[in-house]
């Protein structure tokens, strides 16, 4: 038989991956087809790094992109989902592949042939709940496949012949977590190779040739390693047998060394090559908030004993309040994720592990909202792990009952508001229009819910908390719920004699008696003042009446805010401080058209049958 040859130009058409194309070359020619593949595997896990299987990650088009710059390999392979989907299906497919690459940093990658556009987009939707690190490992074992058909289709084409592909090596599918992270984990702990004009400084008879203590930082976000992060090692030497995390005075804790991570994301030397370390805790700490301003931890530090290599994995728009998960990658090599939901807005940090519990039991998922000391207030994970659960509980046929309730004396007390004021304050304003546009997104998705879902309202209900309950097809009260609503100040009735209360309802055109306070008893002055045409002659007509009487005006809107439940000093700052200063065109851009190129209008997502499940919740 032929030995099989092949030139880089032509591999790069069967992987973007540069150096797994020199590899191959090198490793050419091949006794048959069945030898190509078992190399190729080789070289793509083994010897292609994380920034190599980015590259070639990159060079594939999204799924369902009509572009003339698509290579005709590509338009073949995606045929069978192209000629399955209508225009609907198209542009649900371009949405989530905009989803997956804003959460992951790289193009959703899958075999595609033969798959129809419904099966990918199932495909899609399961795989974008998974953890960054497990998602690329997946991504990587997609390409391969890719791989292995083209190479077939390359060897094929350059012989003339009809090779038959006799052994088709398996993508595995590890089960366990350190089995899932043995790929990356090899990668990772790789030792770059050193100049040879350099020689390694190695400390007595070491036959070490790097660190017993090392790390190396990966910005799964931006899709490569974090270069330019300041690192440092200490070592504790406190008086306590251990540090606590009550103790953070400096002076027990000694720096070993400091450095900086390169271009491949790996610190220098934090301290000298030896056979052995000191026993004894170490912390290792990262500066986070240099290598990226907008996040919320300023600062990462880990505590741990022993020989480590330490990897951390810096979450997509970087390092929201959530928990840190670990991962065993090999007997001494442990990653620490920054675990995020897609969202950039930060949650408050309550303590709790988790923002939202989730139960199984039998056919019924069981949603506990987690933030009690902040009354369950809705933070943006929070409403993104419930967006991400609702969808993907929908489409699971295990799943025939959902049930929502909350943590401690709260269902929920509604929206964070705090947190978007905070954000639209420091002129992120786009980050409160992402939160309230998720939020509606979630309101839609649950009041049109195809399944029984029930909301259990016990104790506090406000605002947002009840957004995401009453639009449910089932809602159950407890003696303790408190449904609570501004709007309701302007029917209540401000008296406790029941008689009074009674005589409203069966005598309604009669007056009923009211406190000599009540704002009925000025209802002339209001319709006088209010109904003048401009916002200065109504100012003007309130001040007038004013005049004579020591109202206390009541403080609103976003400083009103700030100043209840941000500062919490009860002292609004107005800007401009008065109302003659405010400049008419800033008035006319509330009602403009918003001019900003990352500005979306909402656009729900489409549903079946949507009068029907109106109709049944009537």
């Amino acid at each position: 038989m032929t030995a099989l040859s092949c030139v880089e130009a032509d591999v790069r058409r069967c992987c973007g991956s540069k150096r797994f194309a020199k590899e191959m070359v090198s490793a050419s020619p091949f006794t048959d087809l069945d030898h190509a593949l078992g190399s190729a595997r080789d070289i793509w896990f083994n010897k292609v790094d994380v920034v190599g299987w980015l590259e070639a990650f990159a060079a594939h088009p999204a799924i369902g992109t009509t572009s003339p710059s698509v290579s005709q390999w590509c338009k073949e392979e995606q045929s069978a989902a192209m000629a399955t989907a209508n225009d609907s299906a198209l542009q649900e497919l371009v949405e989530w592949n905009t989803r997956y690459r804003e959460k992951f940093g790289f193009v959703f990658l899958i075999c595609a042939s033969g798959r129809g556009t419904p099966e990918i987009l199932a495909e899609l939707k399961k795989r974008y709940l998974n953890r960054p690190i497990i998602e690329l490992e997946l991504a990587a074992q997609e390409e391969m496949k890719i791989i292995e058909l083209r190479l077939a289709r390359l060897f094929n084409s350059d012989s003339g012949s009809n090779i038959p592909v006799t052994t088709r090596l398996p993508v595995s599918s590890p089960t366990k977590p350190e089995d899932r992270l043995g790929i990356i984990g090899a990668h990772i702990m790789a030792i770059p190779k050193v100049p040879s004009s350099k020689t390694t400084e190695i400390s007595g008879d070491s036959h070490r040739t790097r660190p017993p203590i090392t790390t190396h930082v990966l910005d799964v976000a931006r899709g490569s390693p974090a270069s330019g992060m300041e690192v440092h090692l200490e070592m504790w030497k406190g008086t306590q047998q251990h540090p606590s995390f009550m103790n953070r005075e400096s002076t027990d804790w000694m720096l070993i060394g400091s450095s900086t991570t390169n271009t491949d994301g790996r610190s220098g030397p934090l301290m000298g090559i030896v056979d052995h370390i000191t026993p004894g805790f170490y912390r290792i700490s990262f500066d986070t908030g240099k290598y990226a301003p907008s996040g919320f931890f300023p600062y990462v530090s880990l505590v741990f004993q022993g020989e480590l290599d330490m990897v951390l994995l810096l979450g997509n728009r970087y390092f929201s309040r959530k928990t840190m998960n670990a991962y065993p990658i090999g007997r001494k090599v442990l990653a620490f994720e920054l675990v995020m939901a897609s969202s950039s807005q930060n949650a408050s940090n309550d303590g709790t592990t988790d923002q939202v519990l989730v139960e199984e039991c039998g056919f019924t998922r069981i949603l506990t909202l987690n933030r009690p000391r902040q009354l369950n207030a809705l933070s943006a994970p929070m409403i993104m792990k419930l967006l991400e659960l609702f969808i993907a509980y929908e489409k699971d046929s295990d799943v025939k009952l959902l049930i929502v309730k909350g943590n401690g004396r709260a269902f929920s007390a509604g929206g964070d508001v705090a947190a978007v004021v905070r954000s639209v304050t420091q002129g992120h304003w786009t980050l409160g229009a992402e939160f309230f546009w998720n939020e509606y997104t979630l309101n839609y998705i649950i009041a049109t819910y195809s399944k029984p879902q029930v909301s259990i309202l016990n104790g506090i209900v406000m605002g947002g908390g009840a957004g995401i309950s009453i639009h449910g097809r089932f809602r159950v009260v407890t003696e303790k719920t408190n449904l609570a609503y501004l709007e309701d100040l302007l029917t209540k009735v401000e008296t406790s004699d029941p008689f009074v209360i009674c005589a409203s309802i069966d005598q309604f055109s009669q007056m009923v008696p009211l406190k000599a306070s009540s704002a009925y008893n000025r209802l002339d002055i209001i319709d006088k003042c209010f109904s003048k045409e401009t916002v200065e002659d109504i100012i003007s007509a309130l001040e007038k009446e004013s005049a004579s009487m020591a109202d206390e005006w009541i403080v609103v809107a976003i400083q009103g805010c700030r100043a209840i439940l941000v500062d919490k000093d009860r002292n609004p700052k107005w800007e401009p401080s008065g109302l003659d200063l405010v400049d008419s065109k800033v008035l006319d851009q509330y009602f403009a058209e918003v001019d900003d190129a990352n500005w979306e209008d909402l656009k729900l997502p489409s549903r079946r049958s949507l009068a029907a499940k109106f109709v049944s919740k009537m």
